[in-house]
């Protein structure tokens, strides 16, 4: 009996380690992979919306600098307009919110010499900003979402006529190429330097003396070509030899100035050179 008992407890501890080294049963790893799916989802999530937020971002400093870049390409023609120019199908103003037309003059950087006028429009059908002149057509930028133009007089009214604009506002939206549907609106107030500048006037004379109307008081020679003086005319003095003075100076001539310009001796040396006989 004590022999059998012994047997019995051998077979029961051989089972037990046979037991504990079977490995993981199904539910544990059911369980382990339950939980590295719920770990890896919230690290998924994470690396997903940083890289949205990032798309984003980019999608917005696109969109920004596209309008900007279509705000600096119409303010470099449109600051050297002189006049805003009415429009037809526009009212009674001549100013229509998607569409101007400008009157640039000669002193010009963009085409110096030459006065012409160049229109600038809206297709939203293709999204794009159309340049105009003399009757061809541009694309000055594509992208754009919404241009509007605003138009405001010297003092910041509202103008009656096209005629009274003198400052242009524009706000361009653009939209990022991203597809994400990110927009940006751009403004920019534009003077139109050229409105009202009328051509300086003639400098004023001087005002003549009172009672001496149109009477030129600068004194100066009276220019003659060497070639037509003549022999007499070049032995004659100079007007500083003679003496002259301008008219009215009451300056007294000194009296060396009035001595005759003949040839006067050379002076006698006050001593002699080595070698020469006394």
């Amino acid at each position: 009996m004590p022999a059998m008992r012994r047997g019995c407890e051998l077979d029961r501890g051989d089972a037990e380690r046979s037991g504990s080294d079977a490995g993981y049963t199904l539910i544990e790893i059911v369980v382990g992979l339950a939980v590295v799916a719920v770990a890896l989802a919230g690290v998924y999530g994470l690396v997903l919306t940083a890289m949205q937020s990032f798309g984003l971002v980019e999608d917005a400093l696109d969109a920004q600098q596209a309008g900007r870049l279509v705000a600096e390409r119409l303010g470099e023609e449109v600051r050297w307009a002189e006049a805003i120019l009415p429009l037809a199908g526009c009212g009674a103003t001549g100013l229509c919110p998607d569409r101007v037309a400008l009157r640039i003059p000669a002193a010009n950087p963009i085409r110096p010499g030459r006065p012409y006028g160049v229109e600038f429009r809206y297709d939203p059908r293709r999204q794009e900003v159309v340049r105009r002149q003399d009757g061809q057509e541009a694309v000055l930028a594509s992208g754009v979402a919404q241009l509007t133009f605003r138009y405001l007089t010297a003092q910041g009214g509202q103008p009656a006529h096209a005629r009274e604009v003198a400052r242009l506002q524009v706000e361009v939206t653009t939209a990022s190429p991203g597809g994400r549907g990110v927009r940006r609106t751009t403004p920019a107030d534009i003077l139109l330097r050229n409105v009202g500048v009328a051509e300086l006037p003639s400098p004023v004379p001087t005002e003549p003396l009172a009672g001496e109307p149109g009477r030129d008081l600068s004194w100066r020679p009276t220019p003659r070509p060497v070639t037509a003086l003549t022999a007499d005319d070049r032995a004659q003095p100079s007007a500083r030899a003679r003496g002259e003075r301008p008219p009215g100076s009451g300056e007294a001539v000194p009296e060396d100035e009035t001595a005759s310009t003949e040839e006067r001796p050379a002076p006698a040396p006050t001593h002699a050179p080595a070698g020469y006989p006394r």
